[in-house]
């Protein structure tokens, strides 16, 4: 799956992908959205006892080269940017917020610095899941991560779900019509 500059679906890509068996989606966010609305949080922080709770993946998640203090999890997030782990811009908190949902997806969350002209230039992949490759746990990772995904949902509905749902006025030459 792929997400390029998907606006108020760009959250809902990892979901998508985590429903659908044998996938792996690319994300290139741009606007900033959650779940039901826009995201509004100047800093996002994943909480430690969550990351603590996850299984880590028999692949090498190698720091060494990073030279970074962070959950192993996250060393393919900080990769194209170490620099990126003490930024407290709001993009760089959405996309944090975007790996936290990969996470909650089964998906290890990675960013990639893309050379397109723009200053929101990187894509969030989710192409290795959280159990063995060798499908050790997958079944168990996946009733995890199908039970985390309808507790999502239940929380989008408690916040008015798709009734309280608006569509934004088009910008640009779209709003002209």
């Amino acid at each position: 799956m792929t997400g390029n500059h998907a606006d108020e679906l760009t959250p809902w890509i990892p979901l998508f992908a985590a429903l659908t068996p044998d996938s792996a989606y690319l994300n290139i966010p741009c606007c900033l959205h959650d779940l039901s609305g826009r995201f509004l949080p100047q800093t996002y922080t994943i909480p430690p006892e969550y990351l603590d709770s996850l299984p880590l993946p028999t692949s090498s998640l190698s720091s060494s080269a990073l030279a970074i203090d962070t959950h192993p999890l996250l060393y393919p997030f900080y990769h194209p940017t170490p620099s990126s782990i003490n930024d407290k811009s709001r993009y760089t908190s959405y996309q944090l917020f975007l790996a936290h949902l990969s996470l909650m997806c089964g998906f290890l969350p990675e960013r990639e610095a893309l050379r397109i002209p723009s200053t929101k230039n990187y894509g969030l992949v989710g192409r290795r899941r959280l159990w063995d490759d060798d499908g050790e746990g997958k079944e168990e990772g996946e009733k995890k991560v199908r039970r985390e995904v309808e507790r999502l949902l239940e929380e989008v509905e408690k916040k008015g779900g798709s009734e309280g749902w608006k569509a934004r006025v088009p910008e640009g030459k779209a709003g002209e019509h």
